[in-house]
């Protein structure tokens, strides 16, 4: 009686073992972060850096991914540089030597829709800023015409505006001017948007966002290349 309770019991254990072990190895596998999607592609590029006003773009660089699950990441800048990388969860880094000899090393997070990316950049030349880019895609929506923006600023109480915009759109490329007649460029692809002007200071104001499937407002975060650099919120409504 004994030997036929142990013998059950072990038949128990692997029984469990079978069923288990496939569950704890796919949690395992989870932790190699794989990506949520692939962003094989081109993408428009824009980048600031430290001690330098304005914001410099776009440049389309492309992007591959090998196939679904690879986390490894290649590609070519605007000028033709070869980019290696890495991709993980929304995590990406990659890098290239540039023309001037120096390595550029890019991270940042992508967005949850997989439209947008953001992050930080060094060079081995000791220079650094900012970046972030959006996908190369037909835009769902035109949003020529004229627009009211509201903002908000970090740190600071109450909404700024509205200020009326005026946008142009060719494509992907957008212009147009803002509320003080200021030339302002950027780009639109699907339901993203990003543009910039330059302030009477030499700083450069940067827009990004979404907008509705309508196009009829827009809504995302700004921030200034200013020394302040000022930040906050902004909010439009097409007026015309």
């Amino acid at each position: 009686m004994q030997n036929q309770t142990i013998n059950d019991w072990l038949k128990v254990c692997l029984l469990l073992c079978v069923i288990t072990l496939p569950l704890f190895l796919g949690s395992c596998g989870g932790s190699t972060s794989e990506a949520p999607f692939k962003i094989t592609g081109s993408w428009f590029i824009y980048n600031t850096t430290a001690g330098t006003a304005g914001e410099q773009g776009p440049n389309t660089f492309s992007f591959t991914q090998s196939d679904a699950s690879s986390n490894n990441l290649t590609g070519t800048t605007s000028q033709s540089q070869a980019i290696t990388g890495n991709v993980s969860d929304l995590n990406i880094s990659f890098s290239w030597v540039g023309s001037d000899s120096a390595t550029y090393t890019y991270t940042g997070v992508i967005s949850g829709d997989g439209f947008t990316m953001s992050g930080t950049w060094t060079n081995t030349s000791g220079l650094s800023g900012t970046w972030h880019a959006i996908v190369s895609a037909a835009p769902s929506v035109n949003i020529a015409g004229n627009w009211n923006i509201t903002l908000t600023t970090s740190g600071t109480a109450g909404q700024q505006g509205p200020y009326p915009f005026i946008f142009t759109q060719s494509g992907n490329g957008i212009g147009g001017t803002a509320s003080q007649g200021q030339a302002l460029i950027g780009t639109v692809s699907i339901l993203s948007i990003t543009f910039s002007f330059a302030e009477s200071d030499g700083s450069t104001d940067v827009y990004t966002g979404l907008i509705n499937a309508a196009g009829t407002t827009m809504s995302g975060t700004w921030k200034s290349t200013s020394v302040s650099r000022q930040s906050g919120t902004w909010s439009a409504t097409k007026s015309g």
